[in-house]
This record gives structure tokens, C-alpha cells and sequence, in this order.
């Protein structure tokens, strides 16, 4: 799984420096200076998720012009080992439900999900992945649907349906503040 998480994030790492990719090292609960893409979540929410790991923060926006699809990727620092992966991309609030919907559809048939449980007000789910190393989550918000994936390393025992509302609701007011902020010339 480690390999398979290693080659995903080679991958974004390669695709990231192409599109304009941005990285700094930090301590826990500090975000860097100049990283537009990951601005997307604060420090708090950041320094809940990450825990005591000191980490390397990676990210870059595909669609530079309109914004409308934000990666973050939190690696632990000076390792390959990914902490967390979040993306959000714009949609309408229907729009996202039904990518949610989907994913979540697609991960029950392949039975990569060892648990699912759903979001308050039926917003999005968690699914604990079968070899228990890994939760991914979708949030629907009203303009935006916020991904997660959470990886060992990561603090995988403190992701709640709560928690994780809160974390997309911080990414979603935080991408909509970008948007507004690149927006003006």
C-alpha cells in the first residue's frame, strides 16, 4: 500500500511541478508562506489532522485561470509517506451530492471499503479502506465538493463525520476566499 501511495504521490508531485507546484517544510500546525494551493486549509485544521509530524507541504492548481480544481498533498517530512490528500474542485451543490454518491457507490462494489458511514444531512461519507490504512471522505458543499484522503502516519483515529465536516467546511470558506482574492485584478 506504502508503494502504491509513494507512486500516486510521485505522481502529483510530477504532475504539480508542471502546473506551477509550490512546496515548503514546516513544523506541525504551520502552513507556508507562498503556497497558494495548499492556503486551502488553515493550520488548525491542518495541525489536527497531521498531529506532532513535522511535514512537507505540496500542491498546485490544474486550472490556473479558474481555480476550480485545488490539490493539497501533506507528506511527513524528509519520507515519502503521505499524511493526507485533499482536493476540491467547483461544482454545484446538487452536482457535488451526486459525485459523492458515486464515489461512494464505486468504492462499495470494488469492496474497497471496509466500513462506510455516512454524513450528517447526507452530505458525504467516510470509507475506511479495507486493509485499515487508509479513510477516504467526500463532502458536498454548495459550491465545491472537498475530497480527503487520509493515510497511516496521518491521525487516522481521530477522523469522525464531524471532524470531518469541519475540516471541509474550513476548505471550502478558505477556496472561496482564493477564488475572491484572485478574482481581483
Amino acid at each position: 500500500m506504502r508503494v502504491k501511495a509513494f507512486a500516486a504521490g510521485a505522481m502529483s508531485a510530477a504532475l504539480l511541478v508542471l502546473t506551477g507546484c509550490q512546496s515548503a517544510t514546516v513544523s506541525a500546525g504551520t502552513q507556508p508562506d507562498t503556497n497558494a494551493s495548499c492556503d486551502i486549509i488553515s493550520d488548525e485544521s491542518l495541525a489536527q489532522i497531521t498531529g506532532e509530524e513535522e511535514i512537507f507541504v505540496t500542491g498546485g492548481h490544474f486550472d490556473q485561470e479558474e481555480r476550480d480544481y485545488v490539490s493539497c498533498d501533506v507528506l511527513s517530512d524528509g519520507t515519502p509517506d503521505e499524511l493526507v490528500r485533499i482536493l476540491t474542485y467547483d461544482v454545484d451543490a446538487d452536482e457535488a451530492r451526486a459525485d459523492a454518491e458515486h464515489a461512494r457507490r464505486g468504492q462499495q462494489q470494488t469492496d474497497s471499503c471496509a466500513e462506510t458511514t455516512s454524513l450528517p444531512d447526507g452530505t458525504g461519507y467516510l470509507c475506511e479502506r479495507s486493509d485499515r490504512s487508509q479513510i477516504d471522505a467526500s463532502v458536498a458543499m454548495e459550491d465545491r465538493l472537498v475530497r480527503f484522503s487520509f493515510f497511516e502516519g496521518s491521525q487516522l483515529e481521530d477522523v469522525t463525520p464531524e471532524k470531518v465536516e469541519a475540516w471541509a467546511d474550513d476548505v471550502d470558506k478558505r477556496a472561496g476566499d482564493l477564488d475572491r482574492q484572485f478574482e481581483t485584478p
